[in-house]
């Protein structure tokens, strides 16, 4: 999702969408699902829409005054690999006081999947960076040997590498993470 930062203000709002209450937030996911794109709609702690953007293929870049909006708010996106979330994501929600991050999208098993993100107990940048490099290193040698067993599928690899990363990390340090199949 966030690559990057960059100053200014940037506004956040398009397409004429903003005001959309937080009770939408399913509806506003069912709409981008299956974008090529990631969309990203933020929403503050009052449910309101302060942020309705379009990225990449890979990523969604927001200015440092959009984040500061997303204080004790909700950030919903789209994965168009239907993955769970990058170090960035979680990154965002952490070093911005998110509530909750979300991430849906159809991923290579051609499920539709819903992850969700909940900040836990106080850890900082550096521990959750860590416990993700950790993890993806296990998970990673774990799933190639499943791979050259026989027992796991590229596909099903691919489609859980990140799940179960995020799975590690959220029970190592106190963080609220689940996944969905919708």
């Amino acid at each position: 999702m966030a690559k990057g930062y960059t100053k200014g203000k940037g506004g956040g709002k398009g397409g004429g969408r903003a005001g959309r209450s937080v009770k939408d937030i399913g509806a506003a996911e069912q709409n981008i699902i299956n974008s090529p794109i990631e969309v990203a709609f933020g929403y503050d702690k009052d449910g309101n829409v302060v942020i309705d953007k379009n990225g990449t293929s890979s990523s969604v870049e927001f200015t440092l005054d959009e984040l500061a909006l997303l204080k004790n708010g909700t950030l919903t996106h789209n994965h168009p690999k239907g993955n769970s979330f990058s170090l960035e994501d979680i990154l965002v929600m952490h070093e911005h006081g998110l509530k909750e991050i979300r991430a849906i999208g159809v991923n290579s098993l051609g499920e539709k999947v819903l992850h969700i993100m909940r900040p836990g107990a106080l850890v900082s940048k550096a521990q959750i960076t860590r416990s993700f490099q950790n993890a993806t290193r296990e998970v990673t040698r774990r799933f190639e040997q499943s791979i050259n067993m026989g027992q796991m599928s590229l596909s099903q690899a691919n489609s859980l590498h990140f799940h179960s990363v995020w799975t590690k990390v959220a029970a190592e340090l106190g963080l609220s993470y689940s996944r969905r199949i919708l």
